[in-house]
């Protein structure tokens, strides 16, 4: 099945009705434990200053630690039912010594993953992560060539995390396994849009499986970081997606990948209507997107190493903390009065307040 039709109206209303058939659409509470999590491993990075675009300018943002061994053992109970997990937040997972100790802790069928920057890719942490089975890892580049990477991730690494993932290939090969699959991604600016295509050429040379592609999300917070000789300003650099521009880079970038057979991968509602061989499909899709549905209330859950539980990271304001792990277990919070409320408006189609500014379904 093609990518975008994982995502349509379609697909997400029939996986939302198995939902309703397993728990009643009337009585939105749930007997099971989520089949998908995320845990914030640590705010801890290695880039320091941070990437231009990256959250920790904000001042509201959490004191650097890492997950505490108490918080995983009150998601113990969780780990069992888990079909998916990604070990990542808005710091590098392999500066959190206990990161591989942590995936031993989930069923051998789950599929594991996190994001990383890939600074610290050598040879002991890459045997680390084929012995504990980690099925991908996404690498965040950013760019195409050293100069914007340095302009955009402030750093002057792009060359030596390309021979780490060399490395990364060369020691799967000589080992004989296809594990972890390698995903770089790039959040597309107005300042390395013109390297999509390119982007995608730098995936074929390191042997990427995949390359994955977002967009400057909406913040509460607007700033500008000044980096050497650029100048950062986050409105100014939020791509307008209607654009012929973004709509030719795109589809140039997903005729190449087709090209060089490597997967194209994004949840953004706008890449994913921009790459439409037929632009009427996607007209046609919008016609037919009359309500709003989304089903991770019923299947997700994100947990920040503060013990907050939120349903997705793309939630906004106040209201996206459902409960905090501290002063409650997971399961009274998986069923509280805040995140039931959520899912009934889902199913009558109604957006709640926090999901408004969601980059992946149409509004």
């Amino acid at each position: 099945m093609p990518f975008h039709n994982l995502f349509s109206a379609r697909a997400i209303r029939a996986g939302m009705a198995s939902f309703f058939r397993r728990s009643g659409q009337d009585n939105p509470r749930l007997p099971s434990m989520p089949e998908e999590i995320e845990i914030e491993t640590t705010t801890t990075c290695n880039i320091n200053p941070p990437c231009v675009m990256c959250c920790r300018h904000l001042a509201t943002m959490a004191p650097v630690a890492f997950i505490p061994q108490e918080m995983i053992e009150k998601l113990k109970p969780l780990f069992p039912r888990i079909k998916s997990v990604s070990l990542h937040g808005i710091g590098e997972p392999l500066m959190q010594e206990a990161l591989f100790s942590l995936m031993d802790r989930f069923s051998p069928q789950a599929h594991i993953s996190f994001t990383s920057n890939g600074i610290l890719l050598d040879k002991k942490k890459i045997l680390q992560m084929i012995k504990h089975r980690l099925n991908r890892l996404s690498v965040s580049l950013d760019a195409a060539n050293p100069l914007t990477y340095k302009k955009i991730r402030r750093d002057d690494y792009f060359c030596a995390i390309k021979n780490n993932l060399k490395l990364l290939f060369e020691i799967k090969k000589e080992l004989g396994v296809d594990y972890p699959e390698l995903w770089i991604n790039m959040t597309i600016m107005n300042e390395n849009l013109a390297e999509v295509v390119d982007f995608v050429r730098l995936a074929q040379e390191v042997e990427a499986n995949a390359v994955e592609f977002h967009v400057l999300g909406q913040m509460p917070v607007q700033y500008c970081v000044k980096s050497d000789s650029f100048n950062f300003d986050y409105a100014a650099q939020m791509i307008d997606t209607s654009s012929s521009l973004f709509i030719e880079n795109m589809r140039a970038a997903k005729v190449m990948a087709d090209q060089l057979s490597i997967r194209f991968s994004s949840m953004i509602d706008e890449i994913l209507k921009a790459i439409q061989p037929n632009p009427g499909r996607g007209c046609e899709r919008q016609k037919q997107r009359k309500k709003y549905y989304c089903t991770r209330p019923w299947r997700h859950a994100l947990i920040h190493l503060n013990g907050d539980v939120w349903v997705c990271c793309h939630m906004r304001g106040e209201n996206c903390v459902m409960g905090n792990l501290n002063g409650s277990d997971f399961n009274t919070i998986w069923n509280n009065d805040k995140i039931t409320s959520i899912r009934k408006d889902i199913a009558k189609g109604i957006m709640p307040s926090a999901c408004s500014h969601c980059p992946v379904f149409e509004k």
